[in-house]
């Protein structure tokens, strides 16, 4: 059967669902909260481990993500530092990372109807050097929290997003060119190899038979001008070889730029998806405001001037409030 163990010290906690059982885990730091909590409070929060889904209930208004990561580190006996843990949160298609001191019970309440879509992914941080250094530098700074106007986007907004959208994919193309050189030196590499190993022969067969016979003074000559050749190629190889880095220098740089550029076009996306979903609302909430300024106007129909008046003065005032509205 199902068992629950409750702490007797405080009155919520983090359950963790899974397989049949619940599992009592980090508690909470407040004690007095009782009757500031909402019911859906003990709504599930879901979370992919190791592609497996998984519930993690009793998540409150104070429930960070650093919590729901002490849970899991706790449930499934994980020896792996909190700070090496993350939480992408998932929405279709997009994924963002999330701050460990982040808020988990209002972010997933504001997904409303969307949440069918909205799961919560444990991943463990990249530590190869020169991200990692790149991201503890980011944590250094100041953390710019969304900011959705409260206003309908218009044509030239839209413009402006996809105009970032055609930068990102030109420099795609770009980067896909680098590409195509790449491995044309890559050829030209495998060419020069090729030559290499035959001149290397041919100097083999040249040692043998100074060894075995005698050669005359032409084959002398045509012995040193064939080693000035191969020194010449030795020169020319040794000069491509180093092009060939340099390049391949540059095509690494590039593929960390691509990598941020995709990024940020993702992020771009999800705040897209966001300043949609807000419009929607606010569209709604000005189409009930014309609604009750027409239902007012029509109850009245008694008092000619006075309605007249007070529907002049509504006006005035509804469109003060449709305007700090937007």
């Amino acid at each position: 059967g199902r068992k629950i163990e409750k702490s007797t010290r405080e009155p919520f906690s983090l359950l963790v669902f899974t397989s049949g059982n619940y599992y009592f885990r980090s508690k909470l730091k407040r004690t007095n909260y009782r009757n500031k909590c909402s019911p859906n409070m003990m709504s599930g929060l879901p979370v992919i481990i190791s592609g497996e889904r998984k519930i993690v209930v009793g998540i409150s208004p104070i429930t960070e993500v650093s919590h729901i990561l002490e849970v899991l580190q706790k449930a499934y006996g994980l020896k792996i530092p909190t700070r090496s843990l993350t939480i992408l949160e998932r929405w279709r298609e997009i994924e963002k990372p999330l701050r460990n001191s982040e808020l988990i019970y209002d972010r997933w309440n504001s997904w409303d109807a969307e949440k069918v879509h909205v799961s919560y992914v444990l991943k463990r941080r990249k530590s190869d050097g020169r991200r990692k250094l790149r991201r503890r530098s980011f944590k250094t700074q100041e953390f710019i929290d969304e900011v959705v106007p409260l206003r309908v986007l218009e044509e030239e907004d839209f413009r402006r997003i996809y105009e970032k959208d055609d930068e990102a994919f030109r420099f795609i193309e770009s980067v896909r060119r680098h590409f195509i050189d790449l491995e044309n030196l890559s050829d030209v590499n495998s060419r020069l190899e090729e030559e290499e190993n035959k001149i290397i022969g041919l100097i083999t067969e040249v040692k043998n038979t100074k060894d075995s016979q005698k050669y005359e003074t032409k084959d002398k000559e045509s012995l040193k001008a064939l080693e000035s050749e191969i020194k010449i190629q030795k020169r020319d190889n040794a000069g491509l070889n180093a092009l060939i880095q340099v390049n391949a220098d540059k095509i690494d740089y590039l593929r960390e730029t691509l990598r941020a550029k995709n990024g940020d076009i993702r992020e771009l996306e999800y705040d897209y998806n966001v300043v949609e979903k807000e419009s929607r609302k606010l569209e709604k909430q000005y189409k009930k405001l014309l609604n009750l300024r027409i239902c007012d106007e029509e109850d009245d129909p008694s008092s000619s001037g006075f309605s007249s008046a007070v529907s002049y003065d509504n006006d005035s005032s509804l469109d003060e409030a449709s305007e700090t509205f937007v």
